[in-house]
């Protein structure tokens, strides 16, 4: 909840700048029409679907992560352990993916063109949506353990100071390979008949300003939202204690 206003700001614009909908064809300009809804029409802005859509799929990944942090401790094994990071890859990814997916796709029929909002969103789009997820999700809660081990041999670093840095680093790095996933998978739906020449000159025009928006996006959504989950976990973990 805390995190999902800015999210839904950038996946609504990207969603219309990836059809053409965008005011004056601006990513950013979206960003900020949406985002003004909020001082404008805060009662409607924090109405709306949307908005709580986002709020669910994060809700639900960051509650299957602690969930697999929980089961992991209770079976006397360590992050590190190979099976568990799997479980836990694999737990995560599917609560994150599931609501993703579902989310995409109304988003797209909901603020995309105009034949978005008629067509089926094709298995194609569906594929990369997933591709891109279990990215992210690595991204979020994978790779971010590694680096602090290697930041803190490489910088000598304590160990929270290293986890927090690669919790903020490591999400919006993986949207190099997500973003144009992302934008593929959005022009599928947006423009079924379009050739591949054409998607491909889309994407070289739409992947720099989305590339930086998704990353910017990644912040809030691990980087700061990850920090803040582990911080109540941790104070819940001490309130349990007394």
């Amino acid at each position: 909840t805390a995190v999902a206003p800015f999210l839904m700001c950038v996946d609504r614009a990207v969603v219309a700048a990836a059809a053409g909908t965008a005011p004056g064809g601006s990513l950013f300009r979206a960003i900020a029409g949406v985002a003004g809804e909020f001082v404008t029409k805060p009662k409607t802005a924090f109405a709306q679907p949307a908005l709580w859509m986002v709020a669910g799929v994060y809700g639900g990944t960051y509650l299957a992560k602690n969930v697999s942090d929980v089961c992991i401790e209770r079976r006397g094994l360590s992050e590190s352990h190979k099976g568990a990071a799997a479980a836990k890859f694999a737990a995560t990814t599917a609560c994150n993916m599931g609501g993703s997916i579902l989310k995409d796709a109304a988003f797209a029929r909901l603020y995309g063109s105009a034949v978005a909002a008629v067509v089926l969103v094709p298995p194609a789009s569906y594929t990369l949506f997933a591709a891109r997820d279990c990215l992210t999700i690595g991204g979020a809660f994978v790779l971010p353990d590694a680096l602090a081990t290697a930041v803190t041999r490489a910088t000598g670093a304590g160990r929270e100071t290293a986890a927090n840095v690669s919790q903020l680093v490591s999400p919006p790095l993986m949207q190099v390979l997500c973003t144009p996933m992302h934008l593929l998978s959005l022009s599928l739906i947006n423009d079924p008949g379009a050739t591949a020449a054409v998607r491909l000159a889309r994407l070289r025009v739409a992947t720099p300003a989305t590339l930086l928006a998704r990353s910017l996006r990644m912040l809030p959504a691990y980087g700061v939202g990850g920090i803040l989950n582990a911080t109540l976990v941790a104070r819940g973990r001490a309130l349990a204690r007394r």
